[in-house]
C-alpha cells in the first residue's frame, strides 16, 4: 500500500516497522534500478539509430564525391541510387542477419546461416 501512494504523492503513509521500512527500502531501490534500466535502453536505441543514420548517410555522400570525381553522368547516378534504394528494402533482413551475426565467428555464422536457410534451398526447384 504504502509503495503504491508513494508514487504519487496523494496520502501521508509511512512505514512503522523495520519489515515496512525494509520492504519500503527494497521497493524504492527496485524501482529506481527499473527506471534507470528503461531510460538507458531507450537511449541505446535512440543512439544506435542515429548512429546507422549517420552511417548511411556518409556513405551515400562518399557516392555523390565519387560520381562528381569521375563525372558520371546524371541518368547514371539516378539508376544507381534507385537500384541502392530498392537493394536495401529487399535485402533489409538479409543485412540484419549480417550485423545480428557479426559478432559470432565465421563458422557459427555460417552455421546459424545454413541452417536459417535450409527450408528455402530445400524447396528451390534447382536443388529438388
Amino acid at each position: 500500500h504504502w509503495s503504491i501512494t508513494n508514487f504519487h504523492g496523494s496520502m501521508e503513509v509511512t512505514p512503522k516497522n523495520r519489515t515496512e521500512r525494509a520492504f519500503a527500502v527494497v521497493v524504492l531501490v527496485f524501482g529506481m534500478i527499473s527506471f534507470s534500466s528503461f531510460v538507458s535502453i531507450i537511449t541505446d536505441m535512440i543512439l544506435q539509430v542515429r548512429h546507422f543514420r549517420k552511417k548511411k548517410t556518409e556513405q551515400r555522400q562518399q557516392l555523390r564525391n565519387y560520381f562528381q570525381r569521375h563525372n558520371i553522368s546524371a541518368q547514371l547516378m539516378i539508376g544507381v541510387k534507385r537500384y541502392l534504394e530498392y537493394n536495401t528494402e529487399v535485402d533489409k533482413d538479409f543485412v540484419e542477419d549480417k550485423e545480428l551475426l557479426k559478432a559470432l565467428p565465421a563458422v557459427l555464422q555460417k552455421s546459424v546461416l545454413l541452417e536459417a536457410r535450409a527450408p528455402i534451398m530445400v524447396n528451390h526447384r534447382l536443388m529438388s
